[in-house]
């Protein structure tokens, strides 16, 4: 209770739970993520009202503590200490998409800007950007000596708190001649680019393939050791 500071209700985390992300609530909703030992990540929806659990999306990976999940544009986003951003529908906890960086995420939660973009740092000093509707990247900053924790937006400048030995704060700015990417997460499958993958892969296999099979056939050719001496007419019992 807000007014009394009475427990107004309780909710039993999953067993094996370590630690919990900071919970953000959006109207009637409450969400969170949960990590168990063995660092995976549930994200989890409660009602606000007597925190009853409405749905749970199990295979995300951990959300550390200073990390919370954010709700923006009827959608909530998480970051996982994987390295994964997750974009999952409210009501029912569908997976609408999620983005791989291949990097950690440590301390920063999901940003949306303007509805469109989502922002997130990444343990090698990047900050990056990813579309609100297709899930891919659409631009990143130069990577930094340290970690990108928080994030927080104010006019035209994005700032974001860094790690390292020289720790801070950076402000970005937006960079009229900047050019935008279109890049899409390392989960989704992408056919021609596979394909030509394994064009490149396949003719690499067959060129390594064919050098120690040609030097192979090389040595062992029959060898050549010339004609027998003497006439070869000798009797059976070795004379000539």
């Amino acid at each position: 209770s807000a007014s009394s500071g009475e427990a107004a209700w309780a909710v039993p985390l999953p067993a094996g739970t370590v630690f919990t992300s900071l919970p953000v609530v959006a109207g009637d909703w409450v969400y969170l993520a949960v990590t168990d030992g063995a660092l995976n990540g549930e994200l989890i929806a409660l009602k606000a009202a007597d925190g009853a659990v409405q749905w749970v999306h199990r295979g995300v990976g951990p959300v550390w503590q200073t990390s919370s999940p954010t709700v923006a544009g009827g959608a909530v986003y998480v970051a996982d200490g994987r390295g994964g951003l997750w974009k999952f529908g409210p009501a029912n906890g569908s997976r609408l998409f999620d983005f791989q960086f291949n990097e950690f995420i440590r301390r920063s939660s999901p940003v949306v800007v303007g509805g469109t973009s989502v922002l997130v740092g990444l343990g090698d000093g990047r900050l990056v950007a990813i579309d609100a509707s297709s899930g891919h990247e659409v631009w990143e900053s130069a990577s930094g000596p340290g970690l990108v924790g928080g994030i927080a937006v104010t006019g035209d400048l994005v700032l974001a708190a860094t790690g390292g030995l020289r720790g801070g704060v950076v402000a970005y700015e937006q960079d009229p001649q900047g050019d935008l990417i279109d890049v899409t997460s390392p989960s989704v499958a992408d056919p021609a680019h596979l394909l030509g993958n394994f064009a490149i892969a396949l003719v690499a296999m067959m060129v390594l393939l064919a050098v120690p099979f040609g030097y192979l056939s090389r040595r062992t050719e029959a060898p050549d050791f010339g004609e027998p001496e003497g006439d070869g007419d000798q009797d059976e019992d070795g004379s000539g």
